[in-house]
């Protein structure tokens, strides 16, 4: 049984590989920015499998949500096998030329920090599992 976690797995690309994490018989936590999606997210993993969904609200922009990530894994699964930096925002309504200021902050603090958040926490995590 392998352990996962899966950033911004609440939709889209993160969900569907959580489900199949789920279905292969693996432990996995999912996240993502509010509580209400994470809780949505693992009713719709209950049933889907042999393995086991977990969830926390984190926002990948804020270290110290993303370091409760590993902890929470690591205090139910043990040793986290893999990390996976999915959470990322898009704001497509717009052209770049005509996003507003905020959309395009908003966009490089979550795909720009929340990557090199995840990349430090997971690594200094694996490093200290002597993984």
């Amino acid at each position: 049984m392998t352990s996962f976690v899966i950033t911004g797995s609440t939709k889209g690309i993160g969900f569907a590989l959580a489900r199949h994490c789920v279905e292969r018989g693996d432990q996995v936590l999912i996240s993502g920015r509010s509580l209400e999606a994470v809780d949505q997210a693992l009713a719709k993993l209950q049933d889907a499998g042999s393995g086991r969904a977990i969830g926390l609200a984190a926002d990948m922009t804020e270290r110290a949500q993303v370091e409760a990530l590993w902890a929470t894994a690591a205090e139910e699964f043990g040793p986290v096998d893999v990390w996976v930096n999915n959470a990322g925002v898009a704001h497509t309504t717009h052209t770049i030329v005509d996003a507003p200021a905020d959309k395009v902050q908003a966009m490089v603090r979550t795909n720009l920090f929340g990557t090199i958040h995840g990349c430090q926490v997971a690594a200094q995590g694996m490093v200290a599992q002597g993984s």
